[in-house]
């Protein structure tokens, strides 16, 4: 062995004697929920909401090219260049994340399917791997942001995105095999590790730029960035981005829902029902003439939840850009060809849908001399799994399973998706936006619950909004329209077209 592996190892060592002699544990329990993470973000970005000068946060205005850790350790183990990676410690440590979770349900909430025996592990091995029955809130949302973990705990110990990647498949595949005793299911398995990669990268980029200005909570971020370098003094390496765009909304308005069936049945009533609302959008790095090497060097993340009594709706799409060029830059004109990879979902009262792909995106900035300014995005997606509710297991046609028996009542898919974006900007007459993204998939037929049926789904979202700059240089008010459509071919059950709309009005701040 070299060096450097001795080095490594040594380090290993020391880093894990540090942890077992002052016996701490450093965990975060969330709700698995869209609508948790939305929270987080609205929260603790909302404290940093002092402009200064054109328009920027003082939090975020200085580029974040430092790192947290020793100093010693910086000057003896980086001086050749080279950053340490950790991947002893970064398999430890997802392991670790599996270990606290699995203990949490096991003895604090005493979940059935954790506890598992020895022949359950060993029947675990040894059996095919299912589709399972878990619910919407579990599998499309828990289980990236449990896969989170995995890909922050490599994150965490200097490994790239990709590996990180390698380390979440492991992370969800011993979670799968070693921590229930239910049998492994392949939509756990995708889930995780894709979701844990687009949402964990996210997650560790704004835990580097919150823990870089200071703040306290920044661990919320990704706990094992913060346990590694601030608790054990670890050299943990910055991406070299930083946030270019954050704003928050708040506002009210309606919702209507309606459904219509191919057969005679009574359509569902779509009066309109008040809501209140809350939005963030952030744009993490400036998109347009960018020649990308380092995956999500820029990301976009939109969250928005709603609620009123008896109503709830949490919605979030992230994007981030794995790899670009940039065919055309000039003073004027900017544009940027990528590869991106995306994690959507909605999970609401009436609609359950996420939607997890790779893609192509063709972006473009135009500026013009009388200070107009127009963006647009164009893109489309593989979608290689999709998910969306079906409405005759939610709606009591079906007996319920008895006792512990669990059944999915929502689709899986595989299909592509199509997705537009345009922006119209004037310092005087304001911000006109335009958003569609278009999805279609065939139901996957292993993946058929019980009662449920095959066919293809296509799926349509519509956005429009428009809004001015009021009392203050970063206030808006303004008002939007969103339109959700979809239309269900079904092989053994009645087509449903389902339509759901929103009207809000609603004031923005921005905060950047």
């Amino acid at each position: 062995m070299d060096a450097c592996g001795e080095n490594l190892m040594i380090n290993n060592a020391l880093f894990f004697s540090d942890f077992i002699k002052k016996g701490r544990l450093f965990f975060l329990i969330k709700k698995k929920s869209a609508a948790v993470l939305f929270s987080v973000l609205v929260f603790h970005f909302s404290l940093f909401s002092s402009p200064v000068s054109g328009g920027q946060n003082s939090l975020f205005v200085e580029e974040h090219t430092g790192n947290s850790g020793a100093e010693a350790f910086r000057e003896d183990s980086l001086s050749d260049g080279e950053v340490p990676k950790y991947y002893g410690t970064a398999v430890l440590e997802a392991a670790f994340s599996n270990l606290v979770l699995f203990s949490f349900n096991r003895w604090v909430t005493k979940q059935i399917y954790a506890q598992v025996g020895f022949e359950d592990i060993k029947r675990n091995f040894t059996s095919l791997w299912v589709w399972d029955n878990d619910t919407f809130s579990v599998n499309q949302l828990g289980h990236p942001y449990q896969g989170s973990f995995y890909f922050q705990a490599g994150r965490a110990n200097n490994l790239n995105f990709y590996e990180s990647g390698l380390l979440a498949v492991f992370g969800s595949v011993s979670w799968e095999l070693l921590c229930e005793n239910e049998t492994p299911s392949i939509n756990d398995l995708i889930v995780s590790p894709t979701g844990g990669m687009v949402w964990g990268e996210i997650l560790h980029r704004l835990w580097s730029v919150t823990d870089e200005a200071g703040f306290p909570l920044s661990f919320v971020f990704d706990p094992f960035s913060a346990l590694n370098s601030k608790l054990f003094g670890r050299y943990v390496e910055r991406p070299a981005g930083n946030i270019y765009a954050l704003s928050v909304s708040a506002g009210g308005g309606v919702v209507f829902h309606n459904m219509e069936f191919s057969s005679a049945r009574t359509d569902i009533d779509d009066t309109p029902l008040p809501t209140g609302n809350m939005g963030i959008r952030l744009q993490y790095g400036y998109p347009y003439g960018r020649e990308i090497r380092v995956p999500f060097d820029v990301f976009s993340m939109e969250g928005f939840f709603a609620f009123s009594a008896g109503y709830y709706s949490a919605a979030l799409f992230s994007e981030g850009i794995l790899f670009s060029v940039a065919p055309r830059i000039t003073p004027s004109v900017k544009n940027t060809f990528g590869i991106t990879m995306r994690l959507d979902a909605v999970f609401d009262f009436n609609v359950d849908f996420s939607s997890q792909s790779v893609g192509i995106v063709f972006k473009e900035e135009r500026v013009f001399g009388s200070g107009l300014e127009f963006r647009s995005s164009y893109g489309a997606d593989f979608v290689f799994l999709g998910a969306s509710d079906y409405y005759f297991l939610r709606d009591g046609t079906y007996p319920d399973p008895v006792g512990i028996e669990e059944r999915r009542n929502y689709s899986l898919g595989i299909g592509g998706a199509l997705r537009t974006g345009l922006e119209l900007y004037h310092p005087v007459g304001g911000r006109f936006l335009l958003d569609a993204a278009g999805f279609a998939w065939k139901i996957i037929d292993d993946a058929i619950p019980e009662y449920g049926s095959g066919g293809a789904e296509f799926l349509c979202f519509l956005r429009a909004s428009y809004e001015r700059q009021v009392f203050v240089e970063n206030l808006s008010a303004g008002i939007s329209a969103v339109c959700y459509l979809k239309k269900d071919f079904f092989d053994t059950a009645p087509d449903i077209f389902d339509r759901s709309e929103s009207l809000s009005l609603f004031m923005r701040l921005y905060l950047m």
